[in-house]
């Protein structure tokens, strides 16, 4: 009887880990696409949910299925919202932060699919640039960039024009791990922005270079310089880190 009278004193002593006390960033394997997951407390927070092939429920509902699942989209390209409507089915309590609009009929249905959120940001979140508005020539620069949790950076298909205006941003001081920016394309990771990274520790690509050739020889030139390993989901699969 005192053995089990001590044992449940040092249990609550030490409580055992809970699911909030769970603090990761999940870049998805999706093919090319981005699908990025920041899990902290009792909120999944996702940039973008897009790509050629959905990952496997198990994990999903392993890590999100018991939390508040945000959306946030940096831009409406295919390839970052086409499993909008089947992630939002599946995962609970889900909701998107802003009520966006498209030419496209079927764009516009599949937004429509997921409520908006009465909270537009959650504390972790920092949107540093809402994207060059009215750019018919280059839809990639309507790009929304977040900063989460301050070591993280997220900025969808923001081109490297775009860059040269966010990246003077002081929030950038801190961050540590860089979802690089339109899978790893030309346009994007620019020297400026690399100079701007100075704590950077980790470039993550979301892409297929077997396929379309992402992460591009001159980009992955630049973060050789600058001392910072590119990993890919192609290679690595989902990427999971611990905060």
């Amino acid at each position: 009887m005192k053995r089990k009278s001590l044992l449940i004193f040092l249990v609550l002593l030490h409580p055992l880990p809970t699911l909030n006390n769970i603090k990761k960033l999940i870049v998805w394997n999706v093919g090319q696409g981005q699908w990025v997951t920041f899990i902290n407390e009792g909120y999944c927070l996702h940039f973008d949910v897009g790509g050629e092939f959905f990952p496997k429920n198990i994990l999903l509902q392993k890590y999100c299925r018991y939390r508040k699942n945000v959306f946030y989209l940096t831009h409406l390209d295919w390839d970052h919202i086409s499993f909008l409507k089947k992630s939002s089915q599946i995962l609970p309590m889900s909701c998107i932060t802003e009520a966006h609009t498209s030419k496209s009929f079927k764009k516009n249905r599949l937004l429509r699919s997921v409520f908006v959120c009465h909270q537009k940001h959650q504390r972790w979140v920092s949107k540093i640039y809402s994207g060059h508005q009215g750019s018919k020539s280059n839809p990639n620069r309507s790009s929304q960039v977040y900063v989460v949790d301050n070591v993280i950076l997220i900025s969808g298909d923001s081109i490297s024009m775009d860059e040269h205006i966010w990246s003077k941003s002081p929030l950038l001081q801190k961050v540590k791990y860089f979802v690089v920016g339109h899978h790893g394309s030309a346009t994007s990771s620019s020297a400026q922005l690399l100079k701007s990274l100075k704590t950077l520790k980790l470039a993550i690509v979301s892409a297929r270079k077997n396929k379309y050739g992402h992460p591009h020889h001159e980009v992955l030139t630049r973060y050789s310089q600058k001392k910072v390993p590119v990993i890919t989901t192609e290679t690595f699969g989902h990427i999971i880190i611990d905060l």
